[in-house]
């Protein structure tokens, strides 16, 4: 993300000669040379480079993703083809769904704080919002415990597509004590953070593994109960037994108090295959049984891989360096008056929203130039036209300015923005285009603003670039 001068230089120099380290056409603007040098640079392939804070870069959720699948081994059931439905909803990212060809972020994006303050570039950090950072883990989770459906990532599927087969320790069985616990973090290391982790991330992972200490389990958090509803029936696959016992297979924990409530459990109840109310207690069968070592070992190896995706070094491609020291808290911006302080908001409105939609003109035909009235309004907009009665209550002025009324009605589903008008807090830009001077048939040659849209730039740039456009060329 902040390369050095000397490694852009590099890149351009090859991009412009068509040569680097002997690979390339010699030509001008050749790819392969140009790839040679960012790919080979001294800076991309040394290593100690990663303890450098400056260095190294977060990684994008769609990289994150498919660093995953790849590290936990998903594998397709006979053979079907990953599908991924609506990704750019969930993680903010999908295959040929970039909103501009320059990509899903701004190159010179800086997220606020010692990363902005020490002048750095982080372009990725632009798609870390809350949505998007728990709609990867969720899905990821998600994946790791009932494996990818037919619905896509992070969806219920009707029916199973593929699952996550890695198994950090193979060949080792029996109850996951310290050293098994450390091997399985170990494993996990080489295929998900490439070796990366710092001992103190191994740590934390460690700390949040359940202890076994056979045949019970000392961790009583590890035996919480859990349930599904499926198909009117309510399973439950854990008792919360303080001794660290699980109900046997068959069995749920007892928990229906005979209306259909579920009040916290207090055993293990059989399991017939009938709905709620026909649940019965069998108290010739002992409540609970003795975890064995394979379910344990699974486990570990479940709690130990969610861990393992939520440390920095999976999130990003550098080292973890802790300093020991705490995070300085910067300090308060003054806050100034407000008094006379003014912004210009951009809304962008996807669609076939335009000024007509919330600028409405007059019905008094005395109030606007001819032919524009309402009813010249209403009779070319047709059915998009607003009914008169939902807004004729909200006229404003428009007097002493360029507009074709001195009177128009706001939309009725503008009523916020019609009450920051009247408080003199809002104001209207209407018919905001490229066109700077009109233009007809005949008359085609007229001054334009450059159009900036996705392909240029951000698409909520867009109206305040003509906006800044119009007033430049006023007059």
């Amino acid at each position: 993300s902040n390369p050095s001068p000397r490694y852009i230089e590099a890149v351009a120099t090859a991009f412009a000669t068509g040569s680097y380290a002997g690979r390339g056409s010699g030509r001008y603007g050749c790819l392969h040379a140009a790839t040679a040098a960012v790919m080979l640079d001294r800076e991309a392939r040394a290593s100690t480079l990663l303890a450098e804070p400056t260095h190294g870069a977060a990684q994008e959720p769609f990289l994150k993703l498919f660093k995953a699948f790849r590290g936990l081994e998903l594998g397709m059931v006979d053979g079907q083809e990953v599908r991924m439905v609506s990704l750019i909803s969930k993680i903010g990212q999908d295959a040929f769904r970039a909103p501009s060809v320059f990509g899903f972020y701004d190159a010179d994006y800086s997220p606020k704080g010692a990363i902005a303050d020490a002048g750095l570039r982080a372009p990725e950090t632009q798609l870390f919002t809350t949505p998007e950072l728990f709609g990867l883990m969720n899905g990821l989770r998600k994946t790791l415990h009932e494996g990818l459906g037919d619905q896509g990532f992070g969806m219920w599927g009707h029916r199973d597509m593929g699952y996550m087969t890695f198994d950090p320790v193979p060949g080792v069985s029996g109850f996951p004590d310290a050293a098994v616990s450390s091997q399985i973090v170990d494993g996990l290391d080489a295929v998900l953070t490439g070796g990366r982790l710092s001992a103190a991330s191994k740590a934390a992972v460690l700390a949040g593994m359940p202890k076994y200490e056979a045949p019970f389990l000392v961790d009583p958090e590890a035996c919480t109960h859990m349930g599904d509803s499926r198909g009117g029936f309510h399973v439950e696959e854990h008792c919360d037994c303080t001794t660290g016992q699980t109900c046997r297979m068959g069995d749920i924990c007892r928990a229906n108090d005979g209306s259909g409530h579920w009040s916290p459990p207090r055993g293990c109840v059989r399991v017939s295959g009938l709905p709620y109310a026909a649940m019965k207690d069998d108290p010739s069968q002992p409540c609970c049984s003795q975890p064995d070592a394979v379910s344990a070992l699974a486990k570990a190896k479940e709690v130990a891989t969610e861990l393992m995706l939520l440390t920095p070094e999976f999130q990003t491609s550098t080292l973890r360096l802790p300093t020991g020291a705490a995070r300085a808290v910067p300090a308060a911006a003054p806050v100034a008056g407000t008094a006379g302080y003014k912004a210009v908001v951009s809304i962008l409105m996807f669609g076939g929203a335009d000024s007509w939609n919330f600028l409405v003109p007059s019905s008094d035909a005395a109030k606007c130039a001819a032919p524009l009235s309402y009813g010249h309004y209403a009779e070319v907009r047709g059915g998009a036209a607003r009914p008169l009665a939902s807004v004729q209550g909200n006229a404003i002025a428009a007097n002493g300015t360029e507009q074709p009324c001195s009177e128009f009605y706001v939309s009725d589903d503008l009523d916020a923005v019609k009450a920051m008008w009247d408080a003199g807090d809002a104001a209207f830009f209407a018919n905001i285009g490229n066109l700077i001077e009109p233009m007809d048939k005949f008359n085609k040659a007229r001054r334009r603003c450059r159009r900036t849209s996705t392909r240029t730039t951000w698409p909520w740039r867009h109206g305040l670039t003509i906006l800044w456009c119009r007033f430049m060329f006023k007059g």
